[in-house]
């Protein structure tokens, strides 16, 4: 019975979260060449992705007018376009050049400071993922960005972050413009 009642507070406490301050992100990435070096005879080079994200801010902080701090939660969907070159020996040079394509869907979480129109903030996720070269896998993500206010309801942001599954990791450097509801 007790636990009825915390789901419930729970999520009651959410809801103005949920429907106020909600963010849809769409935002391009470049993907720069990731393990050209690695003991594997696949390499990655230069690669492209677009990203798609819902934020939402369920606790929020105001210190004064120009200090907040909020933590924010939402989804976030990438689809990259990697350029794969494959060796027959690790040792030798690239040989067997591919376009491999990777769709990831992963939850996250973004511990944010906003200090006036700006808001740096840390970025950690996990969530599925599926590479036309090695399949479907789980894999985590980790990163840092800031995004400038423009006015009350568009920003524009900067992030990089790293996608790690297993025997593989992309790197993105992304630019993107939110827009708030």
């Amino acid at each position: 019975m007790r636990l009825k009642h915390v789901i419930m507070i729970f999520a009651i406490a959410l809801i103005p979260g949920i429907s106020a301050g909600a963010e849809l992100t769409v935002a391009v990435s470049q993907i720069p060449s990731a393990h050209s070096e690695s003991e594997s005879t696949r390499c990655l080079n230069y690669g492209a992705g677009l990203d798609i994200g819902w934020d939402w801010t369920p606790l929020k902080l105001d210190i004064n007018k120009y200090l907040a701090l909020k933590l924010k939660t939402g989804l976030l969907g990438t689809y990259s376009v990697i350029q794969s070159a494959y060796r027959e020996k690790a040792a030798l040079p690239m040989s067997d050049r591919r376009n491999e394509s990777v769709i990831t869907l992963a939850g996250v979480i973004k511990p944010t400071i906003q200090i006036w129109k700006f808001s740096p903030y840390i970025m950690l996720g996990a969530g599925p993922d599926w590479s036309t070269a090695e399949g479907v896998d789980v894999g985590y993500l980790y990163g840092a960005g800031v995004d400038f206010e423009i006015s009350d309801d568009i920003s524009i942001g900067f992030s990089t972050r790293q996608f790690e599954r297993s025997g593989t990791f992309y790197r993105y450097r992304t630019l993107g413009m939110t827009i708030t509801f």
